[in-house]
Formats: C-alpha cells, sequence, structure tokens
C-alpha cells in the first residue's frame, strides 16, 4: 500500500499513517493523541479489530482493509451528531458503488451489505474530547472460507489489483467530508436513499436478548430507526441488532 494524494483543504494537512499490522486502527487513531483533522489510520491486517457491542472483526492478513478516521466535533453540527455512523455508512456504500460494486446498501445502524450479505462494518467512537473517531471494516477477499456465514469480499463482485484499497480509502474519506457539509434534511435524503432496512419487515434483538418483530417505516429526526410492530404500534429503536425478514 503506497501513500495516497487524499482531497483536502489547501490549510490543513491531513495525517495519514499506513500499517501493515494494527490491533486496532480505532485503539491506533485515539492513541495517536493527533487533532488534525480527518487524521486517517489505514491497515490491511487488523489483529483486534472491534465491532458493534465489543464484538470482534476478525480476518486474515491482507483479507481486509481496516481505516479509521478522526473527525473533529466542531465540523459536525449539532443536528448532525447522532447521524455520524450513518454518514459513514453512506458514504462507505457510496464509495463501493462508484468502485463498481453497483449493490452495494446499508442496513441499519452499521451494516454494509452486498444481495443480504455483509460486506463491510462500521464502529464510531467518541474521544474524551468529544471528537468522533470512525472506523470502517471492509472485506476484501477470502484467503480460504470466510470467517462467518452471510459474509461477502469486494473480489466476489470486481477485479480486486494493488491499488483499489488506496483508491477506495480516498473515496471514502472524499464522501465522508462531503456528506457531513451537508444540511440534516439532505443527509437524511441520502441514508434513506441508500439503506436497504427501510420497508422491510425485521426482526429486532433487544440487548437483553428479547426479540420482536415489525416493519421498518422510516428513521426519526437522530437516526434511530422507526419500526411498526406487530400488534404493538411504531417503536423507537436507538440501539439494537436488526435482521432482515424474507418476505
Amino acid at each position: 500500500m503506497t501513500e495516497y494524494a487524499f482531497p483536502s483543504v489547501a490549510s490543513e494537512v491531513p495525517l495519514l499513517l499506513l500499517l501493515e499490522r494494527a490491533s486496532s486502527t480505532n485503539t491506533v487513531l485515539s492513541g495517536l493523541g493527533s487533532t488534525a483533522p480527518f487524521a486517517t489510520v489505514i491497515s490491511t491486517s487488523q489483529t483486534q479489530g472491534r465491532g458493534r457491542l465489543g464484538r470482534s472483526w476478525v480476518s486474515r492478513p491482507g483479507d481486509g482493509l481496516a481505516m479509521s478516521v478522526l473527525v473533529p466535533c466542531d465540523r459536525v453540527g449539532a443536528s448532525l451528531r447522532s447521524w455520524v455512523p450513518l454518514v459513514a455508512g453512506v458514504s462507505a456504500v457510496t464509495a463501493l458503488r462508484t468502485s463498481g460494486v453497483t449493490a452495494a446498501s446499508l442496513k441499519w445502524p452499521n451494516d454494509v451489505l452486498v444481495e443480504n450479505q455483509k460486506i463491510a462494518g462500521i464502529l464510531c467512537e467518541v474521544t474524551a474530547e468529544g471528537d468522533f473517531v470512525v472506523g470502517v471494516g471492509l472485506n476484501l477477499t477470502f484467503s480460504s472460507e470466510p470467517p462467518v456465514s452471510r459474509a461477502a469480499a469486494i473480489s466476489d463482485y470486481i477485479a480486486l489489483d494493488e491499488d483499489f484499497p488506496d483508491a477506495w480509502c480516498s473515496l471514502l474519506l472524499w464522501e465522508l467530508r462531503e456528506n457531513l457539509s451537508v444540511s440534516l434534511p439532505e443527509i437524511q435524503a441520502r441514508v434513506s436513499n441508500c439503506m436497504a432496512t427501510l420497508g422491510k419487515k425485521i426482526e429486532v434483538e433487544e440487548h437483553d436478548g428479547s426479540r420482536w418483530a415489525g416493519y421498518a417505516s422510516g428513521l426519526d429526526a437522530e437516526g434511530r430507526l422507526l419500526v411498526n410492530s406487530i400488534g404493538a404500534g411504531t417503536k423507537v429503536v436507538a440501539a439494537a441488532d436488526v435482521t432482515h425478514l424474507h418476505q
């Protein structure tokens, strides 16, 4: 992986750290103590990658791409702060579509799918200073069996060459910065247009293990999922696991 010229405002020189191996790019970026807007850490070998709810993101060296970006809180309008994970999601989807994976879509709240198979995951964390660390893990290829069921990789859909990681990271960073600059109504529209969850019958698994079903009808002003629960009216889901049910 070689350094890539990320688009940037002329007065800014974002920090770019490319690592052959990292425990977790989110951890590395947080530990740098950098305040450079959109400082970025990238690796194709992540040994202790993390997902939501403390889950691990496991891939063999070279099979995955991990990227973490520092988004200063002063670059995010107050109305968009709860939307940062979804902004990261729509940015990842758009970067994939531009790269030729045209069927990419977003599953609420943080998975990127292709044909109902997970190809990427997003983990956003907040630093002690209130800044956002936006982490994205992407499956590039599977050197043997996929590590989990219902997983997809870039190489399943397009020819994968050595330039892809640099080019895709550049696209993602460009999309992230652009999406964070628009109004709330515009980002609501962009997220809704690429989200596969809306309109689907889904199963919601709460943190206590309870499950219930309903139809995903929309997003509220904070990016929470609105679900027409079967027999219980509309519920607002802030944080839970969602499964798309076959219809």
